[in-house]
């Protein structure tokens, strides 16, 4: 990982094509360092940014691999998380997937930009209106508020 937050990946060596494993990382580390959403759910494509998959690390301390009309959530090693931690990772990409929808919606054409924590905020609202009305548990968003709360603190710290 660089400092960045994007993936650099090298060749081998001796210039040796790859096997299948190797060619499969490789897409997976191009497609993680340009992640996409098709939020909208009408084919507009807009990029996560890097901003926004280490805002998503942050909050879950996992990463967000998007490939083609699939999404990932893996630890470092590529390892999916466990099965304890399914409820939040599945609320903290719906509020990602929102506020990116959200985000075309409001501009659409405007290019790829971060998600602010203001615009995390608001998705997390409405996966919580989301889950009331469905009768589910919103305890789990509860909690992902609670924390973009303590991110966005953490970061205006940073920054004053």
């Amino acid at each position: 990982m660089n400092e960045n937050g994007t993936y650099t990946w090298t060749d081998n060596a001796d210039g040796s094509p790859g096997d299948i494993h190797e060619w499969m990382a490789k897409g997976l580390i191009a497609e993680q360092n340009g992640t996409q959403s098709d939020a909208t759910g009408d084919g507009t494509v807009s990029n996560f940014t890097v901003n926004d998959t280490a805002k998503f690390r942050e909050l879950t301390g996992y990463n967000l691999v998007h490939t083609g009309d699939l999404t990932y959530i893996t630890d470092d090693n590529g390892n999916p998380p466990p099965a304890s931690e399914t409820d939040q990772l599945n609320a903290a990409w719906q509020m990602f997937d929102l506020g990116k929808g959200v985000q075309d919606i409001e501009n659409p054409g405007g290019g790829d930009t971060d998600l602010s924590y203001d615009d995390l905020k608001n998705a997390a609202l409405g996966v919580k209106d989301s889950f009331s009305k469905q009768g589910e548990s919103t305890s789990t968003i509860d909690s992902l508020m609670d924390a973009i709360d303590e991110m966005k603190k953490d970061q205006q710290a940073v920054t004053a």
